[in-house]
Protein backbone atom coordinates (compact mmCIF):
# COMPACT_ATOMS: atom_id res chain seq x y z
CA UNK A 1 0.00 0.00 0.00
CA UNK A 2 2.99 2.23 -0.57
CA UNK A 3 4.47 1.74 2.72
CA UNK A 4 6.86 -1.38 2.50
CA UNK A 5 4.41 -3.63 4.62
CA UNK A 6 2.87 -6.59 3.81
CA UNK A 7 -1.07 -6.73 3.23
CA UNK A 8 -4.58 -8.71 2.76
CA UNK A 9 -5.32 -7.46 -0.63
CA UNK A 10 -8.16 -8.81 -2.76
CA UNK A 11 -8.99 -8.46 -6.59
CA UNK A 12 -12.28 -7.82 -7.75
CA UNK A 13 -13.24 -9.71 -10.88
CA UNK A 14 -15.66 -7.42 -13.16
CA UNK A 15 -16.27 -10.86 -15.87
CA UNK A 16 -14.29 -9.83 -18.73
CA UNK A 17 -10.33 -9.99 -19.04
CA UNK A 18 -9.58 -6.48 -17.34
CA UNK A 19 -8.92 -7.42 -13.57
CA UNK A 20 -9.37 -4.54 -11.27
CA UNK A 21 -7.15 -2.66 -9.29
CA UNK A 22 -6.25 -4.06 -5.94
CA UNK A 23 -8.07 -3.62 -2.66
CA UNK A 24 -6.39 -3.16 0.11
CA UNK A 25 -8.65 -4.76 3.31
CA UNK A 26 -5.95 -4.34 5.91
CA UNK A 27 -2.04 -4.13 6.01
CA UNK A 28 -0.02 -6.11 8.68
CA UNK A 29 3.58 -5.68 10.11
CA UNK A 30 6.13 -8.04 9.19
CA UNK A 31 6.23 -11.00 10.96
CA UNK A 32 2.45 -10.69 11.84
CA UNK A 33 0.84 -12.75 9.53
CA UNK A 34 1.22 -15.94 10.13
CA UNK A 35 -1.29 -17.63 8.05
CA UNK A 36 -4.37 -17.03 5.93
CA UNK A 37 -7.08 -19.18 5.20
CA UNK A 38 -9.64 -18.07 2.57
CA UNK A 39 -11.51 -21.66 1.74
CA UNK A 40 -14.71 -21.21 3.52
CA UNK A 41 -17.84 -19.12 2.43
CA UNK A 42 -17.10 -16.46 0.06
CA UNK A 43 -16.35 -13.11 1.42
CA UNK A 44 -14.53 -14.33 4.58
CA UNK A 45 -10.99 -15.54 5.60
CA UNK A 46 -9.56 -17.11 9.13
CA UNK A 47 -6.47 -15.33 10.04
CA UNK A 48 -3.71 -16.21 13.10
CA UNK A 49 -0.78 -14.04 13.74
CA UNK A 50 2.45 -14.51 15.43
CA UNK A 51 3.26 -12.66 18.72
CA UNK A 52 4.75 -9.26 17.80
CA UNK A 53 2.99 -7.14 20.56
CA UNK A 54 1.11 -5.23 17.96
CA UNK A 55 -2.41 -5.68 16.78
CA UNK A 56 -4.49 -8.68 17.37
CA UNK A 57 -1.31 -10.35 18.69
CA UNK A 58 -1.00 -13.71 18.80
CA UNK A 59 -4.76 -14.05 17.50
CA UNK A 60 -7.11 -15.92 15.55
CA UNK A 61 -9.86 -13.95 13.45
CA UNK A 62 -12.17 -13.45 10.97
CA UNK A 63 -10.97 -11.07 8.14
CA UNK A 64 -14.25 -9.86 5.79
CA UNK A 65 -13.28 -8.56 2.28
CA UNK A 66 -15.18 -5.23 3.50
CA UNK A 67 -13.13 -4.60 6.17
CA UNK A 68 -14.98 -6.21 9.08
CA UNK A 69 -12.80 -8.61 11.46
CA UNK A 70 -14.47 -10.65 14.07
CA UNK A 71 -11.80 -11.58 16.79
CA UNK A 72 -12.02 -15.27 17.83
CA UNK A 73 -9.02 -16.47 20.70
CA UNK A 74 -5.55 -15.82 21.56
CA UNK A 75 -4.23 -19.22 20.59
CA UNK A 76 -0.95 -18.87 23.02
CA UNK A 77 1.04 -20.75 20.84
CA UNK A 78 5.25 -19.92 21.14
CA UNK A 79 5.59 -20.51 17.63
CA UNK A 80 8.75 -21.88 18.31
CA UNK A 81 8.76 -24.02 15.03
CA UNK A 82 6.56 -24.95 12.57
CA UNK A 83 4.35 -27.76 14.05
CA UNK A 84 3.30 -25.02 16.98
CA UNK A 85 2.46 -22.43 14.22
CA UNK A 86 -1.57 -21.53 14.84
CA UNK A 87 -2.05 -21.94 10.60
CA UNK A 88 -5.69 -21.28 11.50
CA UNK A 89 -7.74 -22.52 8.87
CA UNK A 90 -11.83 -22.26 8.13
CA UNK A 91 -13.91 -25.48 6.89
CA UNK A 92 -15.49 -25.07 4.03
CA UNK A 93 -18.97 -24.48 5.58
CA UNK A 94 -17.73 -21.94 7.80
CA UNK A 95 -18.70 -24.07 10.71
CA UNK A 96 -14.76 -24.68 12.36
CA UNK A 97 -11.96 -23.05 12.36
CA UNK A 98 -8.94 -25.58 13.54
CA UNK A 99 -5.43 -24.05 14.54
CA UNK A 100 -2.34 -25.50 16.57
CA UNK A 101 -0.95 -24.44 19.25
CA UNK A 102 1.50 -25.62 21.94
CA UNK A 103 0.12 -23.67 24.97
CA UNK A 104 3.51 -22.02 25.45
CA UNK A 105 5.13 -25.27 26.90
CA UNK A 106 7.91 -24.84 24.07
CA UNK A 107 7.95 -28.64 23.63
CA UNK A 108 9.03 -28.73 19.85
CA UNK A 109 7.63 -31.01 17.85
CA UNK A 110 4.16 -30.90 19.55
CA UNK A 111 1.55 -29.37 18.37
CA UNK A 112 -2.35 -29.39 19.43
CA UNK A 113 -5.46 -28.21 17.23
CA UNK A 114 -8.72 -27.11 18.93
CA UNK A 115 -11.65 -26.08 17.21
CA UNK A 116 -12.88 -22.74 19.11
CA UNK A 117 -16.50 -21.44 19.30
CA UNK A 118 -17.38 -18.16 20.88
CA UNK A 119 -20.89 -19.25 22.21
CA UNK A 120 -19.58 -21.15 25.84
CA UNK A 121 -17.01 -23.15 26.84
CA UNK A 122 -15.61 -26.64 25.91
CA UNK A 123 -17.63 -28.96 26.91
CA UNK A 124 -16.27 -32.41 25.45
CA UNK A 125 -13.31 -33.54 23.67
CA UNK A 126 -11.68 -36.25 21.60
CA UNK A 127 -7.92 -36.79 22.32
CA UNK A 128 -5.95 -38.67 19.60
CA UNK A 129 -2.17 -39.50 19.76
CA UNK A 130 -0.54 -40.36 16.64
CA UNK A 131 3.25 -41.39 16.85
CA UNK A 132 4.90 -39.34 13.07
CA UNK A 133 8.29 -41.22 13.86
CA UNK A 134 10.16 -42.33 16.71
CA UNK A 135 11.69 -38.77 18.34
CA UNK A 136 7.97 -36.91 17.83
CA UNK A 137 4.50 -37.35 18.90
CA UNK A 138 1.23 -35.08 17.49
CA UNK A 139 -1.53 -34.73 20.04
CA UNK A 140 -4.81 -33.64 18.04
CA UNK A 141 -7.62 -32.30 20.22
CA UNK A 142 -10.85 -31.77 18.80
CA UNK A 143 -13.91 -29.87 20.66
CA UNK A 144 -17.03 -30.63 19.42
CA UNK A 145 -18.76 -26.93 19.74
CA UNK A 146 -20.90 -24.94 17.37
CA UNK A 147 -19.68 -21.97 15.69
CA UNK A 148 -21.14 -20.45 12.90
CA UNK A 149 -19.81 -17.87 10.48
CA UNK A 150 -22.73 -15.28 9.73
CA UNK A 151 -22.55 -12.45 7.48
CA UNK A 152 -23.86 -8.87 8.49
CA UNK A 153 -28.00 -9.17 8.05
CA UNK A 154 -29.64 -6.85 6.04
CA UNK A 155 -30.81 -3.99 7.78
CA UNK A 156 -33.68 -3.80 6.72
CA UNK A 157 -36.93 -1.81 9.12
CA UNK A 158 -35.98 -0.56 12.47
CA UNK A 159 -37.04 -2.84 15.68
CA UNK A 160 -41.16 -3.60 15.45
CA UNK A 161 -42.21 -2.72 18.94
CA UNK A 162 -45.07 -4.64 20.50
CA UNK A 163 -47.44 -3.29 23.38
CA UNK A 164 -45.76 -0.85 25.83
CA UNK A 165 -45.03 -2.54 29.36
CA UNK A 166 -42.85 0.29 30.69
CA UNK A 167 -42.64 3.91 30.21
CA UNK A 168 -39.92 5.70 32.78
CA UNK A 169 -38.73 9.58 31.75
CA UNK A 170 -36.04 8.86 34.34
CA UNK A 171 -36.28 12.46 34.82
CA UNK A 172 -36.83 12.16 38.88
CA UNK A 173 -37.66 9.81 41.68
CA UNK A 174 -41.12 9.62 41.18
CA UNK A 175 -40.30 8.30 37.55
CA UNK A 176 -38.36 5.43 39.22
CA UNK A 177 -41.14 4.56 42.40
CA UNK A 178 -44.07 4.62 40.05
CA UNK A 179 -42.83 1.35 38.58
CA UNK A 180 -41.86 -0.07 42.04
CA UNK A 181 -38.18 0.61 41.32
CA UNK A 182 -35.03 1.23 43.75
CA UNK A 183 -32.11 3.36 43.32
CA UNK A 184 -29.12 4.69 44.79
CA UNK A 185 -28.95 8.46 43.50
CA UNK A 186 -27.94 11.81 44.35
CA UNK A 187 -30.15 15.24 43.49
CA UNK A 188 -27.09 15.90 41.69
CA UNK A 189 -27.25 12.62 39.21
CA UNK A 190 -30.59 14.12 37.66
CA UNK A 191 -29.63 15.83 35.04
CA UNK A 192 -30.94 17.84 32.30
CA UNK A 193 -31.30 15.19 29.04
CA UNK A 194 -33.21 15.19 25.58
CA UNK A 195 -36.36 15.68 26.80
CA UNK A 196 -36.76 16.95 30.56
CA UNK A 197 -34.34 15.14 32.59
CA UNK A 198 -32.10 12.45 32.59
CA UNK A 199 -29.77 10.54 34.60
CA UNK A 200 -26.31 10.66 34.78
CA UNK A 201 -23.96 7.55 35.48
CA UNK A 202 -20.90 7.02 36.33
CA UNK A 203 -18.24 5.02 34.72
CA UNK A 204 -18.40 2.77 38.23
CA UNK A 205 -16.55 4.27 40.40
CA UNK A 206 -19.55 5.05 42.65
CA UNK A 207 -22.48 3.03 43.64
CA UNK A 208 -25.34 4.45 41.28
CA UNK A 209 -27.73 1.85 40.32
CA UNK A 210 -31.36 1.88 39.11
CA UNK A 211 -33.46 -1.39 39.27
CA UNK A 212 -37.19 -2.51 38.39
CA UNK A 213 -38.38 -5.97 39.04
CA UNK A 214 -38.79 -8.11 36.01
CA UNK A 215 -42.78 -8.98 37.04
CA UNK A 216 -44.98 -6.64 35.53
CA UNK A 217 -42.38 -4.53 33.50
CA UNK A 218 -40.69 -7.17 31.33
CA UNK A 219 -41.53 -10.20 29.23
CA UNK A 220 -38.41 -12.16 29.12
CA UNK A 221 -38.91 -14.46 26.25
CA UNK A 222 -39.89 -12.18 23.93
CA UNK A 223 -39.71 -8.47 23.79
CA UNK A 224 -38.22 -4.98 23.42
CA UNK A 225 -36.35 -2.26 24.73
CA UNK A 226 -35.61 1.68 24.12
CA UNK A 227 -33.58 4.40 25.47
CA UNK A 228 -32.11 7.24 24.92
CA UNK A 229 -28.73 7.86 25.50
CA UNK A 230 -26.07 10.75 25.85
CA UNK A 231 -22.14 9.06 26.54
CA UNK A 232 -19.01 10.44 27.73
CA UNK A 233 -16.83 8.53 25.59
CA UNK A 234 -16.79 7.95 21.86
CA UNK A 235 -18.00 4.22 21.17
CA UNK A 236 -15.15 1.43 20.49
CA UNK A 237 -12.41 3.76 21.89
CA UNK A 238 -11.25 1.35 24.26
CA UNK A 239 -12.00 -1.64 26.08
CA UNK A 240 -13.31 -0.51 28.76
CA UNK A 241 -16.88 -2.09 30.25
CA UNK A 242 -19.73 -0.06 30.10
CA UNK A 243 -23.41 -1.56 31.27
CA UNK A 244 -26.42 -0.20 29.78
CA UNK A 245 -28.62 -2.71 30.87
CA UNK A 246 -28.60 -6.16 32.83
CA UNK A 247 -31.83 -8.29 33.23
CA UNK A 248 -30.72 -10.37 36.29
CA UNK A 249 -27.45 -10.87 38.32
CA UNK A 250 -24.30 -10.34 36.09
CA UNK A 251 -22.52 -12.73 37.86
CA UNK A 252 -24.81 -15.44 38.36
CA UNK A 253 -27.16 -16.05 35.12
CA UNK A 254 -29.82 -16.36 33.59
CA UNK A 255 -29.21 -12.69 32.81
CA UNK A 256 -29.45 -10.71 29.34
CA UNK A 257 -26.76 -8.20 29.33
CA UNK A 258 -26.12 -5.24 27.41
CA UNK A 259 -22.78 -3.45 27.22
CA UNK A 260 -20.16 -1.78 25.39
CA UNK A 261 -16.29 -2.15 25.64
CA UNK A 262 -14.75 -2.47 22.18
CA UNK A 263 -18.28 -2.97 20.58
CA UNK A 264 -21.81 -3.26 21.04
CA UNK A 265 -22.81 -6.53 22.47
CA UNK A 266 -26.22 -8.02 23.96
CA UNK A 267 -26.42 -11.92 25.48
CA UNK A 268 -28.74 -14.05 27.25
CA UNK A 269 -26.71 -16.65 29.31
CA UNK A 270 -28.73 -19.20 30.46
CA UNK A 271 -28.23 -20.52 34.11
CA UNK A 272 -25.47 -23.68 33.05
CA UNK A 273 -23.64 -20.81 31.48
CA UNK A 274 -24.62 -21.04 27.87
CA UNK A 275 -24.19 -17.72 26.12
CA UNK A 276 -26.21 -16.75 23.06
CA UNK A 277 -25.10 -13.68 22.15
CA UNK A 278 -24.55 -11.00 18.84
CA UNK A 279 -22.40 -8.06 18.79
CA UNK A 280 -21.42 -5.04 16.29
CA UNK A 281 -18.72 -4.43 14.72
CA UNK A 282 -15.57 -3.97 16.56
CA UNK A 283 -14.43 -0.46 17.31
CA UNK A 284 -17.27 0.78 15.26
CA UNK A 285 -17.68 4.22 15.50
CA UNK A 286 -21.87 4.68 17.06
CA UNK A 287 -21.38 7.34 18.56
CA UNK A 288 -19.42 10.73 19.76
CA UNK A 289 -18.79 11.61 22.56
CA UNK A 290 -21.54 14.14 23.80
CA UNK A 291 -24.07 12.86 21.56
CA UNK A 292 -27.56 11.25 21.64
CA UNK A 293 -28.19 8.27 20.20
CA UNK A 294 -31.27 5.74 20.62
CA UNK A 295 -30.48 2.71 21.69
CA UNK A 296 -33.18 -0.48 20.94
CA UNK A 297 -32.96 -4.40 21.48
CA UNK A 298 -35.01 -6.70 20.99
CA UNK A 299 -34.86 -10.76 21.82
CA UNK A 300 -36.75 -13.45 21.04
CA UNK A 301 -35.97 -16.83 22.55
CA UNK A 302 -38.72 -19.00 19.90
CA UNK A 303 -36.50 -17.88 16.97
CA UNK A 304 -34.34 -20.52 15.47
CA UNK A 305 -31.34 -17.99 13.69
CA UNK A 306 -31.94 -14.39 15.28
CA UNK A 307 -33.26 -14.49 18.45
CA UNK A 308 -31.19 -11.19 19.26
CA UNK A 309 -31.01 -8.00 18.09
CA UNK A 310 -29.37 -4.37 18.54
CA UNK A 311 -30.32 -0.80 16.68
CA UNK A 312 -28.51 2.55 17.32
CA UNK A 313 -30.70 5.45 15.84
CA UNK A 314 -33.22 2.52 14.26
CA UNK A 315 -30.60 1.41 12.26
CA UNK A 316 -29.45 -2.68 12.89
CA UNK A 317 -25.96 -2.47 13.88
CA UNK A 318 -24.95 -6.04 15.26
CA UNK A 319 -23.71 -9.14 12.86
CA UNK A 320 -26.65 -11.23 14.05
CA UNK A 321 -27.22 -14.86 13.89
CA UNK A 322 -28.09 -15.51 17.64
CA UNK A 323 -29.86 -19.01 17.86
CA UNK A 324 -32.74 -19.25 20.42
CA UNK A 325 -34.12 -21.41 22.86
CA UNK A 326 -32.44 -20.09 25.62
CA UNK A 327 -34.48 -19.25 29.07
CA UNK A 328 -33.67 -16.32 31.10
CA UNK A 329 -37.10 -16.87 33.72
CA UNK A 330 -35.40 -17.09 36.62
CA UNK A 331 -33.82 -13.23 35.88
CA UNK A 332 -36.61 -11.03 38.92
CA UNK A 333 -35.23 -7.86 38.16
CA UNK A 334 -33.15 -5.53 35.61
CA UNK A 335 -30.87 -2.64 35.57
CA UNK A 336 -30.64 0.42 33.95
CA UNK A 337 -27.26 2.29 33.49
CA UNK A 338 -25.02 0.19 35.26
CA UNK A 339 -24.38 -3.50 36.35
CA UNK A 340 -26.16 -4.07 39.27
CA UNK A 341 -26.40 -2.61 42.97
CA UNK A 342 -23.18 -2.13 43.47
CA UNK A 343 -22.69 -0.03 40.49
CA UNK A 344 -20.22 -1.24 38.73
CA UNK A 345 -19.33 -1.04 34.83
CA UNK A 346 -21.59 2.63 34.71
CA UNK A 347 -22.89 4.04 31.25
CA UNK A 348 -20.52 6.57 31.64
CA UNK A 349 -22.98 9.10 30.41
CA UNK A 350 -26.74 10.10 30.53
CA UNK A 351 -29.68 8.02 29.86
CA UNK A 352 -33.21 8.82 29.58
CA UNK A 353 -36.49 7.83 28.57
CA UNK A 354 -36.65 4.27 29.27
CA UNK A 355 -39.11 2.04 27.81
CA UNK A 356 -40.02 -1.83 27.54
CA UNK A 357 -42.34 -3.55 24.82
CA UNK A 358 -43.92 -6.99 24.64
CA UNK A 359 -44.41 -9.29 22.12
CA UNK A 360 -47.87 -11.50 22.00
CA UNK A 361 -47.37 -14.80 20.17
CA UNK A 362 -50.72 -15.35 20.29
CA UNK A 363 -51.19 -12.64 17.72
CA UNK A 364 -50.14 -12.13 14.31
CA UNK A 365 -48.11 -9.23 14.24
CA UNK A 366 -49.02 -6.60 12.12
CA UNK A 367 -47.10 -6.24 8.97
CA UNK A 368 -44.18 -3.43 9.59
CA UNK A 369 -44.82 0.12 8.14
CA UNK A 370 -43.12 0.46 4.53
CA UNK A 371 -39.88 2.91 4.67
CA UNK A 372 -41.15 5.98 3.12
CA UNK A 373 -40.18 6.67 -0.33
CA UNK A 374 -36.61 9.00 -0.59
CA UNK A 375 -37.82 9.94 -3.99
CA UNK A 376 -38.89 13.66 -4.98
CA UNK A 377 -39.89 15.19 -8.77
CA UNK A 378 -40.39 11.98 -10.68
CA UNK A 379 -38.26 12.07 -13.80
CA UNK A 380 -39.15 8.98 -15.89
CA UNK A 381 -42.20 6.84 -15.70
CA UNK A 382 -43.11 4.20 -17.93
CA UNK A 383 -45.59 1.61 -18.04
CA UNK A 384 -43.88 -0.99 -20.05
CA UNK A 385 -47.40 -2.51 -21.38
CA UNK A 386 -46.68 -1.68 -25.05
CA UNK A 387 -43.62 -0.14 -27.47
CA UNK A 388 -45.46 2.88 -27.31
CA UNK A 389 -44.98 3.46 -23.66
CA UNK A 390 -41.10 3.56 -24.10
CA UNK A 391 -41.58 5.55 -27.21
CA UNK A 392 -44.06 8.10 -25.30
CA UNK A 393 -43.57 7.15 -21.54
CA UNK A 394 -46.05 8.55 -19.44
CA UNK A 395 -42.73 11.18 -17.67
CA UNK A 396 -39.41 11.92 -18.91
CA UNK A 397 -38.53 11.34 -22.87
CA UNK A 398 -38.83 8.44 -25.00
CA UNK A 399 -36.76 5.87 -25.93
CA UNK A 400 -35.96 2.78 -28.19
CA UNK A 401 -36.77 -1.21 -28.03
CA UNK A 402 -36.62 -4.23 -30.12
CA UNK A 403 -39.35 -5.90 -28.27
CA UNK A 404 -42.07 -7.85 -30.55
CA UNK A 405 -46.22 -7.59 -29.65
CA UNK A 406 -45.06 -11.13 -27.78
CA UNK A 407 -42.77 -9.64 -25.63
CA UNK A 408 -45.16 -7.86 -23.59
CA UNK A 409 -47.24 -9.71 -20.79
CA UNK A 410 -49.69 -9.75 -18.24
CA UNK A 411 -48.04 -7.26 -15.53
CA UNK A 412 -48.67 -6.43 -12.50
CA UNK A 413 -50.36 -3.46 -13.71
CA UNK A 414 -51.78 -3.75 -17.32
CA UNK A 415 -49.07 -5.19 -19.43
CA UNK A 416 -44.90 -5.19 -18.52
CA UNK A 417 -42.26 -6.12 -20.94
CA UNK A 418 -41.16 -9.53 -20.88
CA UNK A 419 -36.72 -9.86 -20.97
CA UNK A 420 -36.60 -13.66 -21.79
CA UNK A 421 -33.80 -14.55 -23.91
CA UNK A 422 -30.75 -12.98 -25.18
CA UNK A 423 -31.10 -10.09 -28.18
CA UNK A 424 -33.96 -8.13 -26.00
CA UNK A 425 -33.42 -4.40 -24.65
CA UNK A 426 -35.84 -0.89 -23.95
CA UNK A 427 -33.30 1.89 -23.82
CA UNK A 428 -33.70 5.71 -22.73
CA UNK A 429 -31.37 8.27 -23.15
CA UNK A 430 -30.12 9.39 -19.58
CA UNK A 431 -30.60 13.49 -20.18
CA UNK A 432 -33.52 13.84 -17.98
CA UNK A 433 -34.53 10.78 -17.31
CA UNK A 434 -31.86 10.05 -14.41
CA UNK A 435 -30.09 11.77 -12.32
CA UNK A 436 -26.65 9.93 -11.70
CA UNK A 437 -25.68 11.76 -8.73
CA UNK A 438 -28.98 10.98 -6.31
CA UNK A 439 -32.13 9.33 -7.06
CA UNK A 440 -33.81 6.05 -6.65
CA UNK A 441 -35.41 3.47 -9.19
CA UNK A 442 -38.54 1.46 -8.53
CA UNK A 443 -40.28 -1.22 -10.27
CA UNK A 444 -42.35 -4.67 -10.26
CA UNK A 445 -40.58 -7.90 -11.05
CA UNK A 446 -41.92 -11.14 -12.15
CA UNK A 447 -38.88 -13.11 -12.25
CA UNK A 448 -38.93 -16.62 -14.08
CA UNK A 449 -36.85 -18.06 -11.81
CA UNK A 450 -35.62 -18.13 -8.15
CA UNK A 451 -33.53 -15.56 -6.27
CA UNK A 452 -29.80 -16.83 -6.46
CA UNK A 453 -30.29 -19.82 -6.96
CA UNK A 454 -27.41 -19.75 -9.59
CA UNK A 455 -24.56 -18.03 -10.44
CA UNK A 456 -25.87 -16.02 -13.57
CA UNK A 457 -26.25 -12.59 -14.16
CA UNK A 458 -29.70 -10.90 -14.91
CA UNK A 459 -29.15 -6.80 -15.37
CA UNK A 460 -32.05 -5.50 -14.07
CA UNK A 461 -31.12 -2.05 -15.13
CA UNK A 462 -27.78 -0.41 -15.99
CA UNK A 463 -27.06 3.50 -16.65
CA UNK A 464 -23.89 3.30 -18.73
CA UNK A 465 -21.38 0.79 -20.21
CA UNK A 466 -21.26 -2.26 -18.81
CA UNK A 467 -18.37 -3.56 -20.97
CA UNK A 468 -16.46 0.70 -20.48
CA UNK A 469 -17.65 2.31 -17.09
CA UNK A 470 -18.61 4.48 -15.28
CA UNK A 471 -22.23 2.82 -15.11
CA UNK A 472 -24.59 2.39 -12.37
CA UNK A 473 -26.29 -1.15 -12.80
CA UNK A 474 -28.81 -3.14 -10.64
CA UNK A 475 -27.95 -7.00 -10.91
CA UNK A 476 -28.70 -10.62 -9.35
CA UNK A 477 -26.59 -13.27 -9.34
CA UNK A 478 -25.53 -15.41 -6.97
CA UNK A 479 -27.02 -11.79 -4.73
CA UNK A 480 -28.96 -9.07 -5.43
CA UNK A 481 -26.31 -6.01 -5.79
CA UNK A 482 -26.57 -2.42 -6.54
CA UNK A 483 -23.21 -1.25 -8.10
CA UNK A 484 -21.57 2.04 -9.37
CA UNK A 485 -18.25 1.41 -11.41
CA UNK A 486 -16.23 4.81 -12.52
CA UNK A 487 -14.33 5.23 -15.22
CA UNK A 488 -11.17 3.86 -13.40
CA UNK A 489 -12.43 1.17 -12.83
CA UNK A 490 -13.03 1.44 -9.09
CA UNK A 491 -16.49 -0.56 -8.03
CA UNK A 492 -18.53 0.02 -4.70
CA UNK A 493 -21.31 -2.06 -4.32
CA UNK A 494 -24.82 -2.76 -2.27
CA UNK A 495 -25.13 -6.18 -1.93
CA UNK A 496 -27.82 -8.63 0.18
CA UNK A 497 -27.11 -11.97 1.47
CA UNK A 498 -24.82 -14.41 -0.29
CA UNK A 499 -28.15 -17.07 -2.04
CA UNK A 500 -30.59 -14.90 -0.05
CA UNK A 501 -34.17 -15.97 -1.03
CA UNK A 502 -35.73 -12.78 -1.96
CA UNK A 503 -38.43 -13.89 -4.36
CA UNK A 504 -39.22 -17.26 -5.86
CA UNK A 505 -39.97 -17.91 -9.83
CA UNK A 506 -43.31 -16.47 -10.81
CA UNK A 507 -43.76 -14.03 -8.22
CA UNK A 508 -44.21 -10.56 -8.10
CA UNK A 509 -41.73 -8.35 -6.19
CA UNK A 510 -41.17 -4.40 -5.77
CA UNK A 511 -37.45 -3.67 -5.67
CA UNK A 512 -36.32 -0.48 -4.94
CA UNK A 513 -32.75 0.77 -5.69
CA UNK A 514 -31.52 4.37 -4.34
CA UNK A 515 -27.87 6.30 -4.63
CA UNK A 516 -26.76 9.31 -3.25
CA UNK A 517 -23.16 10.20 -3.77
CA UNK A 518 -23.31 13.11 -0.48
CA UNK A 519 -24.21 10.32 1.72
CA UNK A 520 -20.69 9.40 3.33
CA UNK A 521 -21.57 6.18 4.73
CA UNK A 522 -25.05 4.83 3.35
CA UNK A 523 -25.00 5.70 -0.51
CA UNK A 524 -26.10 2.82 -1.87
CA UNK A 525 -29.25 0.70 -0.78
CA UNK A 526 -31.45 -1.77 -2.01
CA UNK A 527 -35.16 -2.74 -1.22
CA UNK A 528 -37.35 -5.91 -2.09
CA UNK A 529 -41.37 -5.53 -1.68
CA UNK A 530 -40.00 -1.89 0.98
CA UNK A 531 -38.06 -3.99 2.81
CA UNK A 532 -33.99 -3.64 2.75
CA UNK A 533 -32.31 -6.20 1.91
CA UNK A 534 -28.27 -4.84 1.54
CA UNK A 535 -25.84 -4.93 4.34
CA UNK A 536 -25.54 -1.39 4.26
CA UNK A 537 -22.43 0.76 4.57
CA UNK A 538 -20.96 1.79 1.41
CA UNK A 539 -19.11 5.76 1.45
CA UNK A 540 -20.37 7.96 -0.77
CA UNK A 541 -17.87 9.99 -3.09
CA UNK A 542 -18.36 8.71 -6.28
CA UNK A 543 -18.26 10.25 -9.48
CA UNK A 544 -20.57 8.73 -12.43
CA UNK A 545 -22.47 12.25 -13.64
CA UNK A 546 -19.25 13.21 -16.31
CA UNK A 547 -18.00 10.10 -17.06
CA UNK A 548 -20.43 8.38 -18.82
CA UNK A 549 -19.29 6.67 -21.82
CA UNK A 550 -22.86 5.84 -23.51
CA UNK A 551 -25.43 7.84 -22.33
CA UNK A 552 -27.95 5.20 -21.97
CA UNK A 553 -30.23 3.89 -19.78
CA UNK A 554 -31.36 -0.34 -20.22
CA UNK A 555 -34.22 -1.70 -18.40
CA UNK A 556 -34.42 -5.58 -18.42
CA UNK A 557 -31.11 -6.08 -20.06
CA UNK A 558 -27.43 -4.89 -19.80
CA UNK A 559 -27.04 -3.38 -23.26
CA UNK A 560 -28.33 -2.92 -26.51
CA UNK A 561 -27.46 -6.56 -27.77
CA UNK A 562 -30.12 -7.42 -24.98
CA UNK A 563 -27.19 -9.17 -23.16
CA UNK A 564 -27.53 -10.80 -19.12
CA UNK A 565 -31.63 -10.41 -19.86
CA UNK A 566 -33.18 -10.33 -16.46
CA UNK A 567 -35.24 -13.39 -17.12
CA UNK A 568 -38.50 -12.24 -16.23
CA UNK A 569 -41.23 -9.14 -16.48
CA UNK A 570 -40.27 -5.61 -15.51
CA UNK A 571 -43.57 -3.52 -14.96
CA UNK A 572 -44.51 0.28 -13.67
CA UNK A 573 -40.87 1.65 -14.44
CA UNK A 574 -40.33 4.92 -12.25
CA UNK A 575 -36.92 7.00 -11.59
CA UNK A 576 -36.85 10.00 -9.28
CA UNK A 577 -34.82 12.21 -8.16
CA UNK A 578 -33.81 12.57 -4.54
CA UNK A 579 -36.09 14.84 -2.16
Amino acid sequence: EGNGLPSIVIHRLPGIATVQPLEYVRTIPWNDGGHISCRGPPGVCAVSTFPTGTDFDNEVYLQYVDGRVRRLVHHRSSSCGYWVQARASISRDGEFVIFASDWSEEAPGDSCSFVWTRRHPPVSSVATRATQDKSRSLILFRFRLQVRILEILPAGPPIQYGPKILDTTLDSSESILTWNGNFVLDSSDFVVARNGNGIMFSDGSSNQYVSFPTSGTMNLEAGQASFWYRPNYDAGADDETHALLVVGDVYNPPNLVLLESDTLRLSATTLDWQVHGTEGQWRSPYWKAGDWVKISIAWDNMSQTDSLRIDVNDVRVDLGGAPGGWDISGASQFFVGSSGATGGFGANGIVDEFKTFGTSRSQTPPPPPPPPSDGGDILLNTSLDGRGSIVGPTVGVGGTSNLQASDFAEGHQGGGAKFVGDGKYAEFPVGQNINLHRGEARFWYRPNYDAAADDITHYLFVAGDLYNPASLALIEADTLKLVVTTSDWTSRGAAASWRAPLWKEGEWVQIRAVWDNTSTSDSLRIYVNEQRVDSGGVPGGWEIEGDLVVESLFIGSGNKNGAFPSQGVVDEFTISSLS
